[in-house]
This record gives C-alpha cells, sequence and structure tokens, in this order.
C-alpha cells in the first residue's frame, strides 16, 4: 500500500471488512488512492448499492461541527488581522 501516494493503476476487491459494512468512506479512500477512472481495475462484482447509501449520521454531524469552526476560525482571523 501506499500512503499519501497516488499509484499507476488500482486493483481492488470491494468486499466489506471482516467486523463491518462496505461504507462510503471505505469506498472513497481506495478509490482515492488511484489517479483517475481508467486506472481502477475491479477484481470481482460488488453490490452496486454500496455506492447509494447513506453517509453515516457521525460524520455528518462532524462535518457541520468543522463548518462551523471554520466559520469561527474564520471571523477569528479578520479580527486578528484588524488589531
Amino acid at each position: 500500500m501506499l500512503r499519501g501516494k497516488q499509484s499507476l493503476t488500482s486493483s481492488l476487491t470491494l468486499l466489506p471488512p471482516p467486523s463491518s459494512r462496505l461504507s462510503l468512506f471505505n469506498l472513497y479512500v481506495a478509490l482515492s488512492r488511484s489517479s483517475g477512472r481508467g486506472t481502477i481495475r475491479l477484481l470481482r462484482e460488488f453490490d452496486n448499492n454500496t455506492f447509494v447509501q447513506g453517509h453515516e449520521p457521525e460524520l455528518t454531524e462532524e462535518d457541520e461541527r468543522l463548518e462551523q469552526l471554520d466559520e469561527v476560525t474564520g471571523e477569528w482571523w479578520i479580527q486578528m488581522q484588524m488589531k
């Protein structure tokens, strides 16, 4: 596995991890390692419904929290620039 780098081709088997189900996050991590659609090779059939599932509620809540924090930080930075 390459950490922090893109591979020239990606061969994937989209199966759920042993202890849970395959989430959109798992798919994002696996697919983002490639440099584009043309470099991804799927090694076996997969459940198409995996791509249409909803996001984990905890991830959505965390994203909203980070958006609010970004706004507060941006406002603080503007105030700091005025001093």
